[in-house]
């Protein structure tokens, strides 16, 4: 029984244009939770590594890295605790620590 609000918000500076909005809410991959749960993973350490999978994906795409690397940590501090470690984390993301953009 999941809720979403979205509360898009556009700012306009001209009187000649055109805009328009949208969001989209769905379920985690059914074959995917299906996939981790045959190979002895939890549903909700599958559930937890799959968001952590869709949310990472969005923060890869931010240009700005120190903003990235902020959201990397957060994202682990909320999901990978589940089934990463501190380890994990560092080697999957040294590459991706602030840089100069």
């Amino acid at each position: 029984n999941a809720h979403a609000d979205s509360k898009p918000q556009l700012k306009i500076f001209a009187d000649d244009v055109k805009c328009s909005h949208g969001a989209t809410v769905g379920q985690l991959d059914k074959t995917a939770m299906f996939y981790l749960q045959s190979r002895g993973i939890a549903k909700e350490v599958a559930r937890s590594m799959l968001t952590f999978a869709f949310a990472n994906d969005v923060v890869d795409s931010i240009i700005l890295g120190s903003v990235r690397f902020f959201l990397y940590k957060r994202l682990y501090n909320r999901f990978g605790r589940d089934w990463g470690s501190a380890e994990d984390f560092e080697s999957l993301h040294t590459i991706k620590e602030p840089r100069n953009d």
